[in-house]
């Protein structure tokens, strides 16, 4: 009788430490999933606000061609493709209206995007007018490549040069030796980096408009920002 009062309860407290174990584990396994809920939710709140804390990215002038007094109160930034005809309608349409309306007033800065998958030309001519700027004459060499769109390869733009005056020797050793292939890449990278998907791309004081915009998008624009 007492043997079987042993096994009895030893077989009590077996259970008992079997439900205490059972118990502990439901427990350790509660803790688990709340520490990986917890996880979770902080990488995600970290993340929307690091998200939301960054700040836009707004390209600057830095060294690139510029037309308009250095203290204007509006900058213009535009990222145009030398081989696109869209850029090519926008410079012989709107740009000089733009500039004459508002003489003294804008600085107009031109960086370079080039859309390579479309327009394999447009890298070199934007380097030798990068080369024609060497000698002072930027301007004038980027209205004689849209103006001459689309025989744009390398003996085109050589010859351009020659046309505008510019010292060919000076010319040609700059363009064939890559002087400003740098300098293109970087506006693009700057560009890509701003969101600049289409060419032209306007970044008026840092407001972007995309596309061959008319005058009027733009009097709707700097009007507003010089309210």
């Amino acid at each position: 009788m007492q043997r079987i009062e042993e096994k009895k309860k030893e077989k009590e407290e077996q259970e008992s430490r079997e439900q205490k174990a059972k118990k502990k584990d439901r427990i350790s396994n509660y803790l688990i999933i709340f520490l990986v809920v917890a996880v979770v939710a902080a990488y995600a709140y970290i993340s929307s606000n690091s998200s939301a804390s960054e700040a836009p990215y707004y390209p600057k002038a830095e060294n690139n061609p510029a037309i308009g007094p250095a203290d204007a109160p509006i900058q213009i930034i535009a990222f145009g493709d030398m081989s696109c005809p869209y850029t090519k309608h926008w410079v012989e349409t709107t740009f000089d209206q733009l500039m004459t309306k508002y003489d003294g007033k804008i600085r107009f800065v031109f960086r370079d995007f080039p859309k390579y998958d479309k327009h394999p030309q447009a890298q070199k001519a934007a380097e030798a007018a990068e080369c024609a700027n060497d000698q002072g004459k930027y301007w004038e060499y980027f209205r004689k490549v849209f103006a001459m769109q689309p025989s744009l390869s390398i003996e085109n733009l050589k010859q351009y040069a020659v046309e505008l005056g510019l010292d060919s020797a000076k010319f040609n050793e700059c363009l064939d030796s890559g002087k400003y292939t740098g300098e293109v890449k970087k506006d693009h990278s700057d560009g890509a980096k701003a969101g600049v998907v289409t060419t032209p791309t306007f970044f008026i004081n840092d407001v972007k408009i995309d596309g061959d915009q008319p005058l009027s998008a733009f009097d709707s624009v700097i009007g507003q920002l010089m309210k």
